[in-house]
């Protein structure tokens, strides 16, 4: 397995913005998403040669003390490089999968590390034309609407 792992941030003030990038190229497929995609019956093995590409940003903006928001957005790529295991392969990529996090945090007090939280994951998951026709994989969406709160555990 060969990976890099790379990210920057800028402050502008009160807003921030982060970006990760995460490549991965791996001899046997650690990270699965492929591996689930292929059907044991065409290729009953670890599956060999996959590569993820993922991107991610971070921003976020302090409107005021007590109210920041945030918005996540990545997108993640999956690819199949290996050759010759099935004569239909016509293209690397297997999944395309975007992702967006808007967030709206309160900070009730100063003096307490205390925030309260709402946020939407959304997730949008892309298979490609040949995963979709060989594989039988198909395109979907999920979504999920939070709220909470964060503090840390004063245990010491």
């Amino acid at each position: 397995m060969h990976y890099i792992a790379l990210g920057t941030e800028l402050t502008l003030g009160k807003f921030v913005v982060a970006y990760d990038f995460k490549w991965s190229d791996e001899d046997l497929d650690r990270t699965g998403i492929v591996s689930e995609t292929v059907p044991d019956n065409l290729y009953p093995y670890a599956l060999g040669n996959t590569l993820y590409i993922g991107h991610w940003v971070h921003a976020h903006y302090r409107v005021t003390e007590k109210i920041n928001l945030s918005l996540f957005g990545m997108v993640d790529y999956a690819k199949w490089m290996s050759e010759g295991v099935d004569t239909q392969k016509n293209t690397d990529d297997i999944r395309t999968a975007y992702g967006f996090i808007p967030v709206v945090e309160y900070y009730p007090w100063n003096d307490l590390n205390l925030r309260f939280f709402v946020n939407y994951v959304g997730r949008i998951y892309d298979y490609s034309s040949y995963a979709e026709s060989r594989f039988e994989a198909s395109d979907y969406n999920t979504g999920r609407f939070t709220v909470g709160f964060v503090t840390p555990l004063g245990i010491f």
